[in-house]
């Protein structure tokens, strides 16, 4: 697998700076690891991972990219991202292929809110609510109408759902909502036409 890595803030002309990327598998063990020198602000890492353990929506296994640059005598910065390794396909014969098995999406539209607790979510409410719909048998969500946050992301990927990220709910077109309301003076009430 590639890992691509953009670096800012950092001049590997004024030091020698190493790039280090570690691929830790689901039980916390090093699966493949790389070492190079920084030449540029994009750099790319071949690494394998032998015999991976598939992201699956039964079984989410859920690796993990960990980053560091380094000089010759400290580690300057780190990041951590978690990934799943898994192969998806559309079919036209066959529909929607995770891991060559056919899948059908049994989904639900989430909002970006809870209710009354408004958009600022605690993870703990996502997780539940995420565990209530996988009670009932909810395997894929689509984030309507805006970008989610980051911690339902994580959550999906940790407890196996689908996501079909949406980032608008109109593309080509705005909103064609209506500006008057029932309750203005200048609505037309529908019994008006029926005198």
């Amino acid at each position: 697998m590639t890992v691509q890595t953009g670096l800012s803030g950092f001049d590997p002309k004024a030091q020698d700076l190493y790039l280090e990327v570690a691929l830790v598998g689901p039980s916390g063990e090093l699966k493949a690891s790389s070492r190079q020198k920084i030449k540029g602000q994009t750099l790319l890492s071949e690494l394998e991972v032998p015999n991976p353990k598939r992201w699956d929506l039964s079984e989410p296994h859920l690796y993990s990219a960990q980053i560091s640059i380094q000089s010759n005598t400290a580690e300057l910065d780190r990041i951590s991202q978690t990934f799943g390794i898994r192969s998806i396909e559309f079919s036209a014969s066959k529909g929607f292929l995770l891991n060559d098995r056919p899948i059908k999406f049994k989904g639900v539209n989430l909002h970006h809110d809870a209710g009354a607790l408004g958009a600022a979510v605690p993870k703990s409410i996502w997780r539940l609510r995420l565990e209530q719909l996988k009670s009932v048998g909810v395997n894929a969500i689509r984030t309507a109408h805006n970008p989610h946050a980051p911690e339902l992301l994580s959550l999906a990927d940790e407890m196996g759902f689908l996501v079909v990220g949406e980032a608008f709910d109109d593309w080509q077109r705005a909103k064609d909502k209506s500006l008057v309301f029932p309750s203005d003076n200048a609505a037309k009430s529908p019994e008006a036409d029926s005198y």
